[in-house]
């Protein structure tokens, strides 16, 4: 009985670990280190176009997304816009 109940429990901390990952199948993830080989942060670019940047720590940097003309909103860590780029033709 304890077995049984020893399996379900690990069952569901790798459920919850799963669904809490940062990407998901299609995403592509860039990490950028420094010249001592530390991560400095990682960048994931999502399949709609969005992207997300998160810190050395895991924590969330900010993020942007790229419309379909090319051009690019960025926003700080608190979803706030805090710049933009035009396409360039």
């Amino acid at each position: 009985m304890k077995g049984m109940f020893a399996v379900l429990v690990v069952a569901v901390v790798a459920l919850v670990v799963a669904s809490r990952s940062v990407s998901h199948a299609g995403d592509r993830v860039i990490y950028t280190r420094d010249r001592d080989g530390r991560q400095v942060e990682t960048t994931i670019i999502r399949e709609d176009g969005s992207v997300q940047y998160y810190d050395r720590h895991g924590r969330k940097a900010g993020s942007a997304v790229i419309r379909p003309d090319g051009s690019v909103i960025y926003y700080d860590r608190k979803g706030r816009q805090s710049g933009s780029d035009k396409a360039r033709r």
